[in-house]
């Protein structure tokens, strides 16, 4: 019986490991568009064409309180200051062989910020072009 554990999962963003996830987290990859497009010709005949531009959009849920806002704060401030925000960007999950990363991903939105009686969570979303390796394996700890 394999079992899943979401502490198995590493975000590393540039050279920082995240942490301080929001109690109901979430790590998502979200595929910019499809790996290949259909396309039918006035015969009728059906071909394809792969989409070189498949990368994926990563969305992080820290907790108002993880320090790794503020990293990712100063990594989108350097961005939209100089350009030069653009860093190494994994998502690996240790009980199995899912890895998704990037050597030239970047901060695309920031937070909405929300202040309540509670402590909330921060969204971070982050564009992860094609440039290196996805995988999509199974939870295989047992």
């Amino acid at each position: 019986m394999a079992t899943y554990d979401i502490k198995d999962v590493i975000v590393t963003v540039g050279a920082d490991t995240m942490f301080g996830f929001s109690p109901d987290s979430k790590i998502t990859l979200t595929p910019t568009g499809p790996d290949f497009e259909e396309h039918q010709g006035c015969d009728g005949k059906w071909d394809r064409s792969q989409n070189p531009e498949a990368g994926y959009t990563l969305e992080i849920s820290l907790s108002q309180t993880s320090p790794c806002n503020e990293v990712l704060s100063t990594y989108s401030q350097i961005d939209r200051k100089s350009g030069l925000g653009v860093l190494p960007v994994v998502v690996k999950y240790l009980g199995g062989k899912t890895i998704n990363a990037c050597l030239d991903g970047y901060i695309k939105t920031r937070p909405t910020e929300t202040y309540n009686s509670t402590i909330g969570a921060n969204v971070w979303t982050i564009f992860m072009p094609p440039s290196g390796e996805q995988f999509l394996g199974a939870a295989v700890k047992s």
